[in-house]
C-alpha cells in the first residue's frame, strides 16, 4: 500500500476498517487501543490516518475531560469517532478527574449517555449518543492500570492491537531514512460506504468467527462476549470495504490475521 509509514500495512488497514465498521447497520463500531512502545508511529497514524467521508464526524481530542467528551458528541447527528492520539492524555490528570473521563468513554462507546451534569451549568442533553475510539499508550502505561481498568469493564470497550517492529523491520526503517525515502502515512483515505448497511454473516463463518473470539478471549483475560462482537464487526465491515452486503472467506481471513493483533500482553511482530 504504496505511501503507508514503512510496514504498518496491516495497523492502517484495521484503522480504516474501524472507520467503516460505523456503517455496519445496526452494530456497535470498532473502538480500538493501539498498544507499541515509543517511536512506533502509533499516534501520528491515528491522527492523521483519517477519511474523507460523508456523515462522519471525527473529533481529534489532544487533552480529555468527561464534558469534553459530551460536547464533542452532543450536536452531531452523524456517527461519531473520537480520536486521541495519545491517552496519557487522559490519565494524566488527577484520580477524581480521570475517573469521570474513563466513566464518560465507557457510557459513550457502549450504552450511550443520556442526560450529563458535570459542574455548574445546564445539563448537557444528549439522548442515548455514542460514539467510537482509537487511541493509543504504551504497554508501560497500561503496567498497573490493566487490573483495575478490567474491574470498571473500560478494556472491554475496545479491542488491543499490541504490536512491535521486528530487527529486520527496524533495519529497513533505518535504511529508508538514510535514503531519504521514509514514507509518513497519507492524510486522507476514502471510504467505499458511507451509508448504513446490513452486512449478513453466513453460515458457517459465524460459527468460525465464535470459535476465534472464544480462543483470543484468553489473551485478553475476560470471557470474550465483546470481542465476539467486535470481530463480527470487523468481518462485516472488511465485507462493506469490498461493497460487499454478505460477509466471505476473505474477510474471515483478514479477521483471522487482524485476530493476532488482540493481546494486551505479547505484542504481534511486523
Amino acid at each position: 500500500m504504496k505511501g503507508y509509514m514503512i510496514l504498518v500495512n496491516a495497523i492502517a488497514e484495521t484503522i480504516k476498517t474501524s472507520y467503516q465498521s460505523v456503517y455496519v447497520k445496526g452494530e456497535t463500531p470498532l473502538s480500538l487501543l493501539l498498544l507499541a512502545d515509543t517511536d512506533h508511529g502509533k499516534s501520528g497514524l491515528i491522527l492523521n490516518f483519517v477519511p474523507e467521508a460523508e456523515h462522519l464526524q471525527v473529533e481529534r481530542l489532544s487533552d480529555v475531560s468527561a464534558m469534553g467528551l459530551y460536547r464533542a458528541v452532543k450536536d452531531k447527528s452523524d456517527p461519531v469517532v473520537l480520536v486521541i492520539p495519545d491517552f496519557h492524555a487522559v490519565i494524566s490528570h488527577k484520580a477524581s478527574v480521570t475517573e469521570g473521563t474513563l466513566n464518560a468513554l465507557m457510557t459513550l462507546l457502549q450504552d450511550g449517555a443520556m442526560k450529563i451534569s458535570v459542574g455548574p451549568g445546564e445539563p448537557v442533553e444528549l439522548k442515548g449518543k455514542r460514539a467510537s475510539l482509537l487511541t493509543a499508550m504504551t504497554p508501560g502505561m497500561l503496567v498497573g492500570r490493566a487490573g483495575r481498568w478490567r474491574k470498571l469493564g473500560f478494556l472491554r470497550r475496545l479491542l488491543p492491537i499490541h504490536y512491535t517492529y521486528s530487527e529486520a523491520t527496524a533495519m529497513r526503517i533505518h535504511k529508508s531514512i538514510k535514503s531519504g525515502e521514509y514514507h509518513v502515512p497519507p492524510k486522507h483515505f476514502k471510504l467505499p460506504v458511507t451509508q448504513p448497511q446490513i452486512v449478513r454473516i453466513p453460515k458457517p463463518i459465524d460459527s468460525e468467527i465464535e470459535s476465534l473470539a472464544i480462543a483470543v478471549s484468553v489473551q485478553l483475560e475476560n470471557r470474550g462476549f465483546t470481542a465476539h462482537k467486535f470481530f463480527r464487526v470487523f468481518a462485516q465491515a472488511r465485507a462493506l470495504l469490498r461493497k460487499h452486503n454478505i460477509v466471505d472467506r476473505k474477510d474471515f481471513s483478514d479477521l483471522m490475521e487482524f485476530s493476532k493483533f488482540c493481546n494486551l500482553d505479547t505484542p504481534q511482530q511486523i
